[in-house]
């Protein structure tokens, strides 16, 4: 026979968990207090291990709504379930200010899209992690030294970003690998001798032919000059610097090249689509998944890593075949030069380094001031 208490007892838990609860309601009351409480601690577990990211886009064009699609598909393959991504796009966005300040301490980290975007965040002067892509070097580092001069000695914040340009040294080994014997003629940018050496020691353990000489030729040089340039080269990099400082630099250029039989290597695929043999650089996907990659980090990390901002990781060939075959290259192959640039990138990195101890400055890190 029941003592009167637990008579009680069972009686009030009969009455609360009547019908579906059959399997328990004959627990004592305060096992279901228990219950009742790990319930509560597991629901405060999922909430702590919930992780936020937040987007903050420029503008919604093509190539900031490709990144943002492809960086969350990229995220979700490193098994991010937990993670809730909002997007702000500036363009289109009322009330901008008010809703970034909040989303900005609320969130564990900042994927920004753009210079716009990357301009914004880094005036909230906040604590959460910043990472920006699709902004160039130069842009880049001036952001990150007004930041750092306006926090002065409080800035200890964690700043990392994917450059929109390539590594100088990829264009150039891009350029040797489809005209090994020629040598190269560089518009508008020069080269340090430091970064030629580095590359010209990558080849030789692999093969025994090396970098020819290089020219380089100012970004300001006139157009009638670029005819004498010509007649003195086999093959020529093209850099943006050049075409940015004289619009017209560029169709010109590639004329003048394609006169002489002589190839050109860009930077965009829109220069290899107005005439340029090949171009290499970094898609959409490829700086969705960089980014995701580091973003991954940044929310397992118990401590932010150490990433530097860097020149994209991952990259993409583009190859305009009929030029190429009208010049007389028609065993040029994306997948192989792809392949060979890779390749030529992974030996450097073990070469710089010999001793595995020392950290790597990767090709993708090296500076080209």
């Amino acid at each position: 026979m029941l003592r009167q208490g637990n008579r009680s007892n069972t009686m009030i838990y009969d009455g609360i968990f009547k019908g579906n609860m059959g399997l328990v309601k004959r627990m004592p009351v305060w096992f279901t207090i228990l219950i009742v409480a790990m319930y509560c601690s597991l629901a405060a577990f999922a909430a702590f291990a919930e992780k936020k990211v937040l987007i903050l886009s420029s503008h919604n064009t093509s190539i900031y709504e490709d990144t943002r699609i492809l960086f969350k598909y990229h995220l979700a393959s490193h098994d991010s379930d937990l993670t809730t991504i909002h997007t702000v796009v500036l363009s289109e966005s009322e009330n901008y200010d008010d809703k970034v300040s909040h989303f900005s301490h609320a969130y564990d980290a900042i994927l920004t899209l753009g210079i716009d975007a990357a301009k914004k965040a880094f005036l909230l002067s906040t604590n959460t992690p910043i990472v920006s892509v699709l902004i160039p070097k130069l842009a880049y580092s001036k952001l990150r030294k007004l930041e750092a001069k306006r926090l002065e000695s409080e800035f200890d914040k964690f700043r990392t970003g994917i450059f929109l340009d390539q590594p100088f040294q990829r264009q150039l080994a891009l350029a040797h690998f489809i005209d090994s014997r020629s040598e190269i003629a560089v518009f508008g940018e020069s080269i340090n001798s430091a970064a030629h050496s580095s590359i010209d020691k990558c080849f030789r353990p692999s093969r025994d032919d090396s970098f020819k000489k290089i020219s380089v030729y100012h970004q300001s040089m006139s157009i009638k000059a670029i005819p004498t340039a010509l007649d003195s080269t086999g093959i020529v990099v093209a850099t943006p610097l050049f075409i940015k400082k004289m619009a017209d630099n560029a169709k010109w250029l590639l004329y003048m090249a394609y006169q002489r039989n002589i190839p050109v290597i860009g930077y965009s695929p829109a220069l290899v689509k107005a005439g340029a043999v090949a171009a290499v650089s970094s898609t959409a996907d490829n700086i969705g998944q960089e980014a995701a990659e580091i973003i991954n980090q940044i929310l397992q990390s118990p401590r932010y890593p150490n990433i530097q901002a860097r020149y994209p990781k991952y990259f993409s060939v583009h190859l305009n075949q009929r030029v190429a075959k009208s010049l007389g290259y028609v065993s040029l192959s994306v997948a192989e030069l792809e392949k060979d640039l890779a390749n030529l990138e992974a030996s450097c990195n073990e070469s710089t380094y010999p001793n595995k101890k020392q950290p790597k400055q990767r090709m993708t890190q090296l500076n080209n001031e």
